[in-house]
């Protein structure tokens, strides 16, 4: 759990607690907000991220935030 690599089996375990079988969370940006279309996205105001160097998720907020731009 001190690691900073979010392994496979602690993110079953998330899925487990937090979805449902019948949810798809490749696609579904309800569950990720990587995948909002960029319709949605446009209406979203100004923000500014904090991203953290050791985040577990950095590449994907990363990501995130170019898509926003």
């Amino acid at each position: 759990m001190n690691d900073f690599i979010l392994n496979i089996s602690m993110l079953q375990l998330c899925a487990k607690c937090y979805l449902e079988p019948q949810d798809n969370a490749s696609r579904d940006f309800m569950i990720s907000p990587l995948f909002t279309p960029d319709d949605i996205l446009a209406q979203y105001p100004p923000a500014y991220m904090l991203i953290c160097e050791k985040d577990p998720l950095h590449d994907d907020a990363v990501r995130f935030v170019h898509k926003m731009a």
